[in-house]
């Protein structure tokens, strides 16, 4: 609100005696006064109007005091000037005119009066009586400013904070903000204790900031309500605190902060707020999905903004029911693009955290659709859908279609961002996971090369992007045989995210399950299950009891229990690890074949052959349907096969197997890795077994102990 001048601003309009109102006399007309007025008379007049805008001493009149700052403005009484352009502003005692209102502001600022020129910058800003101007507006902000005025200090650093009118400087948008924080205003306080929490524009000072905000918000400023309800409702820089942040939120929802419902909402449903609370909530959705139904439009934003926050604190069932209420209303209204460009990649991204990618393909594939049936398709829109459908497609093991996805949200994130943007190395870093994946390691090394590149020519410190391109390169370089390399690339990594994350993080669990999985093909068995509990240990508290990231941390160390022949608990292990997989990922999908082959393993090595071939040979399939022909994993559950087979005296059965599996271990693999080395082994005695000397010799030479 703009202000007028009153007795609030005495010290800055007002000569010594003026600041006391004189009762004016009815009798007295402002007309007979025009001519030669003194000085005296005018400081009586400029009271006496006063008196009547604010009823003091005498009933309110704002006709009479109109008529009276007329004459006072008109011979060049700034404050005058003020006060009439005001009431023409607002249409008290004259008709409102905005381009009057703007004609007097402008006559008192050309005086020198901060307050008209705070005025005259707030209409260039928001474009009232006149073109938006940012620059003018800045202008008249720093002119006000510099004489001192609190309000325009405020909006003046709001200015610099934003780059409206003027660069943006945050380090000026800081002094700015500190002035007027020095005479009190709680907008600045409010304002100035963000960029404190923040962190923008001055050292991060969470103390600070929160000590600025409860200033503000004892004064009543919403957004300090609201920012410091979030600070209760988070925790951030104190205990959380949900009671004093309903507290905060409802004062700041009566002050006018929409985004208050939402958390209000969210907290209420959470039953933090009791009953009423919970009822008060409920009645919100309701009357949303009233509207809609009723045809009112924009009915659909409360959930959808309780998506995005569900989905900021990690609750993905939540963030799903939200969703799919807001895309609910969103489809009465198809016309309304909008709702549907928000609400279908939340319900996507809900459905994919709980590892439910089939069914959040069809939404990702829609919104794709929809995006490219737009006039101007939006790239910025457009390469977001386009990342999470290829990633949905990595996760759904249809690797081929992720990685046509992921080159053309590539190319256009080049072309939108630069070859070396954030965005461009973070598609790079899921490509190359990908083709380790594919075991395209030739693709993956020229991916990885560009990513490290991009790293050292940036900040080139160690941080998780660059744990992230160790760990592949060091998958890299355990193909290759080069298991020196890979240990320590690992380690480097382990040690990034350790001093990154902290010793419970969860990039380090990935690490760890990386470093057990190559001790383990080294026959190192005691280092591989102390990574191995560890990182199950790490992902137990980081994702609960059940998750799949849990479930793949029980089959390694199935796994290997299996490889160091303790069956009984290598089949707990197993079994447990496939149940929990079928749960949260269905019966068919594609990463259970990891469950299938380490349970078969295990029940060939309890010969239980019937089990295990039924496990071995749905292991294969999935993986011949995803990975193609010539992979190396199909290669592990043929030798898994092959070895079951020749343990029963099957030799004609076990020989394609392993024929097959060790064509392909030596073309993926160097030849003196260790699982090649183990399928030359258990060919060689299957050559012995049948009498083929020469051939088993022929493979003796090469053929070490290992366990594929």
């Amino acid at each position: 609100m703009r202000l007028r001048t009153a007795a609030r601003v005495v010290p800055f309009l007002l000569c010594a005696g003026w600041a006391t109102a004189t009762v004016p006399t009815p009798r007295v007309s402002p007309l007979q006064v025009i001519a030669d007025l003194s000085r005296q008379e005018t400081q009586r007049l400029y009271a006496q109007a006063i008196a009547y805008r604010e009823g003091d001493g005498v009933r309110q009149d704002h006709f009479r005091a109109a008529e009276l700052f007329r004459v006072i403005a008109e011979r060049g009484h700034a404050g005058a000037q003020l006060d009439l352009g005001y009431a023409y502003e607002q249409g008290e005692g004259v008709p409102r005119s905005v381009g009057e209102a703007m004609r007097w502001y402008l006559k008192s600022a050309e005086q020198g009066n901060a307050i008209a020129q705070h005025n005259l910058g707030l209409m260039y800003r928001n474009g009232t009586g006149v073109a938006q101007d940012p620059v003018q507006a800045f202008g008249w902000f720093r002119k006000a400013a510099q004489q001192g005025y609190a309000r325009a200090q405020r909006d003046l650093g709001t200015a610099y904070e934003d780059g409206n009118g003027v660069d943006k400087d945050l380090a000026e948008a800081v002094r700015w903000y500190r002035k007027a924080v020095d005479q009190g205003d709680p907008t600045a306080q409010a304002d100035l204790g963000w960029l404190y929490m923040q962190g923008e524009g001055v050292a991060q000072d969470k103390k600070k900031g929160i000590n600025l905000l409860r200033k503000a918000a004892l004064h009543g400023n919403s957004f300090a309500q609201f920012q410091l309800g979030r600070v209760h409702e988070t925790g951030n820089g104190i205990p959380k605190d949900e009671a004093a942040a309903i507290d905060l939120y409802e004062k700041a929802l009566a002050g006018g902060q929409d985004e208050a419902q939402v958390r209000l909402a969210r907290l209420y449903l959470d039953k933090l707020g009791g009953p009423a609370g919970e009822h008060r909530a409920q009645a919100w959705l309701d009357e949303a999905e009233a509207k809609a139904k009723a045809g009112e439009p924009g009915t659909s934003d409360i959930f959808y903004r309780l998506a995005i926050l569900y989905n900021e604190l990690g609750k993905p069932v939540q963030t799903e029911s939200m969703a799919r209420r807001g895309l609910a209303i969103a489809e009465r209204a198809p016309e309304d693009g909008k709702a549907l460009l928000e609400l279908l990649p939340q319900l996507a991204a809900a459905l994919s955290q709980q590892m439910k990618f089939s069914a959040a393909h069809p939404y990702l594939k829609r919104l794709v659709t929809l995006i490219e049936g737009m006039p101007d398709k939006d790239p910025e829109r457009l390469q977001r859908a386009l990342r999470a459908f290829a990633l949905n497609h990595h996760n759904l093991g249809e690797l081929a279609q992720a990685e046509a996805l992921y080159l053309r949200t590539l190319g256009m994130r080049e072309q939108l961002y630069g070859r070396d943007s954030p965005a461009v190395l973070e598609v790079l870093d899921k490509m190359s996971a990908l083709y380790n994946v594919t075991e395209e390691f030739g693709k993956a090394e020229a991916v990885l090369q560009r990513l490290l590149a991009a790293h050292k020519a940036g900040a080139g410190g160690d941080d998780t992007k660059l744990a992230s391109i160790l760990g592949n390169l060091a998958l890299i370089h355990w193909a290759r045989g080069d298991f020196t390399q890979a240990e320590l690339l690992n380690k480097r990594a382990l040690a990034i995210r350790e001093k990154l994350e902290g010793a419970q993080g969860k990039g380090v669990s990935s690490t760890l399950n990386n470093l057990g999985s190559l001790y383990q093909s080294l026959g190192r068995y005691e280092e591989a299950e102390k990574a191995f509990e560890r990182a199950l240990a790490i992902k137990s508290v980081a994702y609960g009891p059940e998750h799949y990231s849990i479930a793949a941390s029980l089959n390694n160390l199935g796994g290997l229990y299996d490889a160091m022949g303790r069956y009984a608990q290598a089949e707990t292990m197993c079994t447990r690890a496939l149940a929990m997989g079928e749960k949260l990922l269905g019966r068919d999908h594609p990463e259970l074949a990891y469950a299938h082959h380490a349970l078969g393993s295990v029940y060939a090595h309890q010969g239980k052959f019937s089990q295990a071939k039924d496990y071995l040979e749905r292991a294969l399939a999935v993986r011949e349907r995803t990975l193609g022909p010539e992979h190396s994993e199909i290669a592990a559950t043929l030798h898994a096969l092959g070895a079951m087979y020749l343990a029963q005296g099957q030799a004609a059965n076990a020989e394609p197997h392993l024929v097959r599996a060790l064509s392909i271990r030596e073309r993926v693999l160097l030849p003196s890795h260790p699982y090649v080395h183990a399928t030359r082994k258990q060919l060689a005695d299957l050559y012995r077994q049948t009498g083929r000397e020469a051939l088993a010799n022929a493979l003796a030479p090469r053929a070490t102990a290992g366990k594929g």
